[in-house]
């Protein structure tokens, strides 16, 4: 969920502060922090006690302003929430291109009591793949979240647990969650995005439940 956002054809939601517009479209980068902890209070209720929710989260260069530093706006958002969603229990570095200075934010939280499965680590990949209009992570950022968060330390991962992606895109998730044996549940506000992870997938489009 980036801010600012590209303007997809998607009708917009009203927020419980009274502005009604898509998430990443907001015209104050602190509004947007506010809607996002907003959702991250939303997702708490589907999250296990023991869950993890890694929030993937970039900057923005304004002219007079500078760098944004949006995650540190979104964590201060999330942590002053009335209704404490979540707690932040690390901050990942995940650097895109060593040495380039390209570089996003995983902000990992949890509900009270769960400890950070990775402290002070950091994480290095290629830049995310561009699959039509959805910018795709690379499978091995998820590969890797998934067994640091739950691995047995032997190659292999908690079973029957779920991984839920609520900006699915193209479904990069999904398909890294099904590779390892878990069950997995896919929500994008766009269609189409939810057609392009269907096809990435393989999946049948007439199965997917549209709300």
């Amino acid at each position: 969920p980036y801010w600012p956002s590209p303007d997809y054809p998607i009708p917009p939601s009203r927020w419980a502060n009274g502005w009604q517009g898509r998430l990443g479209q907001e015209p104050d980068p602190h509004q947007y922090a506010l809607h996002l902890a907003q959702v991250m209070g939303n997702l708490r209720r589907c999250l296990k006690d023991g869950g993890l929710l890694w929030l993937v989260l970039g900057d923005h260069h304004m002219e007079g302003r500078g760098w944004l530093d949006l995650p540190s706006l979104v964590s201060q958002a999330i942590r002053q929430h009335p209704d404490r969603p979540l707690v932040q229990i690390d901050r990942i570095l995940w650097e895109k291109d060593k040495g380039q200075g390209r570089a996003e934010t995983i902000l990992v939280l949890a509900k009270e009591g769960r400890n950070s499965p990775l402290p002070g680590e950091g994480w290095r990949s290629a830049a995310a793949v561009q699959s039509g209009q959805w910018s795709s992570f690379p499978g091995e950022l998820v590969r890797w979240a998934i067994f640091k968060s739950f691995g047995s330390g032997q190659g292999r991962v908690l079973e029957n647990a779920c991984l839920v992606d609520p900006f699915c895109g193209a479904g990069t998730a999904l398909r890294i969650a099904r590779e390892s044996g878990w069950f997995w549940i896919g929500i994008d506000e766009d269609a189409l995005g939810i057609a392009q992870a269907c096809q990435n997938l393989k999946f049948n489009p007439k199965k997917v439940e549209v709300i």
